[in-house]
């Protein structure tokens, strides 16, 4: 499972997809979480842009994400604080349309 609960808020487990054509979050085909970002992988570009835009989706500060995992990959464990697992879920779910089904179905973001 791409999302799960940690003392300090909920983990989120993505795939980024360094300079695409336009930002936007997909499922994989295996039910993860896949965001493709147009910010290129230099300086830690992908990784601002990725912090910024799981805030907006998910509706929080980019201070309350962080990076555990993954700074120089392209897999990336990020930890989202000062909210539970149900309201990620909640969030992921009023998102549901933006993220489409497995291989497909994406919505810029």
């Amino acid at each position: 499972m791409y999302l799960r609960e940690h003392e300090d808020g909920v983990v989120l487990e993505v795939k980024v997809i360094p300079g695409s054509s336009r930002n936007a979050v997909v499922r994989t085909s295996e039910g993860g979480l896949a965001v493709k970002l147009t910010a290129p992988p230099v300086e830690g570009k992908a990784n601002k842009a990725l912090v910024k835009l799981l805030g907006k989706m998910l509706r929080v500060p980019p201070s309350s994400i962080t990076i555990l995992r993954g700074h120089a990959s392209r897999e990336k464990i990020v930890l989202i604080s000062a909210v539970d697992r149900a309201e990620v879920e909640e969030r992921l779910e009023d998102a549901k349309e933006q993220l489409g089904k497995p291989g497909g179905g994406k919505k810029k973001v």
